[in-house]
């Protein structure tokens, strides 16, 4: 039994939340000195100050869940606090160390003190029911320790992750562009500019076409070679690879050595015209088949084919590898008895192989969609920043690097970032719920 009963507080419990009471204070009235000063209406200066008063609101809401021993507030707070703690040492100032100052005594108060951690666990395990076996020493402390090694990398997530993405979507909402600290708040001006470019719509069908080609055609072939590479071969001797099948990994594999720099410049020289000693048009040229001989990179029709050929040459050898190393994990056992009921390759593959290897599939389907929604470096290197011929070839990666780098309009490079994140986000979600199935495990 603790030595505090439910309605008796320790002092660091009642400090810590007259401190947040002080710190919540601090917070409103500065947001409401800067609302009334009339600087911060509009733009990113609103959206700060909006935050601050409401974070300031929550803070005084915690303060008083605090003291009736709500160990969920206390968390919370503590996590909040430390993310401000963080984004406070970004621009380090005088008010800046007052929050810091005042953030790190709350945090320690109730993060590291003894009494405070016996009076949340004691009212907490008070609410609940005594049903649970009393823990252990160490496992009751075990909150507070995780919480200490949490703090730094959410910090930094924060910081260095959720801070940008923040910073993108508001710079959309600007006419920024670049060059200047100036930037005038214009709403969703750029988002209009978006859906009447008809640019941006080439580029976006050109995303689809690869989101849908790219990821099934990889996948494809990817599961077709491990196959072949891992239960390809029927024998006497039982179920294995073809022959050779160590060489052949290391040759699928081989791709993915090399740069995307170097594939994109390779496959550029693959392409080229005949004058340029392009190898497609020198073997056509050798088979007699001079007619089909074409600037393929040159030619609206072909340049945007000839780079999803090169993705999924690319992409297909680390899939084989991904994909043989799920089935390598399936015993010999399961193909050596559907070998005795007298199935073949096919109806092994479809009710045995694939259904083992099925989350494997999946995991590889979704990074699949997302490299394919970029495609950003290998179109730059074959066809250009413009996109190919009659900017054919164009993709949202490519059209977001020319209007910020070329055009220098950094707002609505923004805007087409924030549209192919969004997209990335739902492709995802997507993705997973559409390969969704029950799984199969082994006995």
């Amino acid at each position: 039994m603790s030595r505090y009963g439910m309605t008796e507080r320790p002092s660091v419990v009642t400090a810590a939340s007259v401190l947040l009471y002080i710190f919540a204070a601090i917070g409103i009235l500065g947001g409401l000195i800067l609302l009334g000063s009339g600087t911060t209406t509009t733009g990113l200066g609103a959206v700060v100050t909006l935050l601050l008063l409401g974070l300031s609101v929550a803070y005084l809401v915690f303060a008083t869940m605090i003291l009736n021993g709500s160990n969920g507030a206390r968390i919370t707070t503590i996590v909040l606090l430390s993310i401000s703690i963080v984004l406070n040492l970004v621009d380090l100032d005088d008010d800046a160390l007052i929050s810091i100052g005042l953030g790190l005594l709350v945090i320690g108060l109730l993060a590291w003190n003894r009494d405070a951690q016996e009076y949340f666990r004691t009212n907490r395990s008070a609410v609940r029911s005594r049903r649970r076996p009393q823990r252990g020493g160490l496992e009751r402390g075990k909150g507070g320790f995780v919480l200490a090694f949490l703090l730094l990398p959410v910090g930094l997530y924060a910081l260095y992750v959720v801070s940008p993405y923040a910073q993108a979507i508001y710079i959309s909402l600007t006419d920024w562009t670049g060059l200047t600290a100036d930037q005038t708040f214009i709403g969703f001006d750029n988002y209009a500019r978006l859906w009447e470019d008809e640019q941006f719509w080439v580029a976006l069908r050109n995303n689809g076409i690869l989101l849908v080609v790219v990821p099934a055609v990889t996948v494809m072939l990817g599961l077709f070679f491990a196959s072949m590479l891992n239960v390809g071969r029927r024998g006497k001797s039982g179920i294995g690879g073809v022959r050779g099948a160590g060489v052949y990994k290391v040759v699928y594999f081989f791709p993915q050595v090399l740069s995307v720099a170097i594939v994109g410049v390779l496959f550029k020289y693959v392409f080229a015209p005949t004058e340029a000693g392009g190898i497609v048009n020198g073997m056509l040229n050798w088979v007699g088949l001079d007619a089909l001989a074409t600037p393929w990179l040159g030619d609206p029709a072909f340049a945007f084919w000839c780079v999803v050929v090169v993705m999924i040459w690319s992409f297909v050898g680390f899939y084989v590898v991904l994909f043989s190393a799920a089935m390598q994990s399936i015993p010999k056992d399961i193909y050596e008895a559907a070998l005795l009921d007298g199935s073949n390759r096919y109806t092994t593959f479809r009710h045995v192989t694939l259904p083992l290897v099925w989350d494997t599939v999946q995991v590889g389907w979704v990074y699949l969609a997302i490299q394919a929604m970029d495609g950003f470096a290998l179109v730059h290197v074959m066809l250009g920043i413009s996109g190919g011929p009659s900017r054919a070839g164009d993709v949202l990666g490519v059209a977001l690097y020319r209007a910020a780098f070329n055009r220098y309009r950094f707002g609505y490079a923004s805007a087409i970032g924030v549209v192919l994140l969004l997209l990335t986000l739902l492709v995802a979600v997507l993705f997973l719920r559409a390969a969704r199935r029950e799984r199969v495990e082994l006995q």
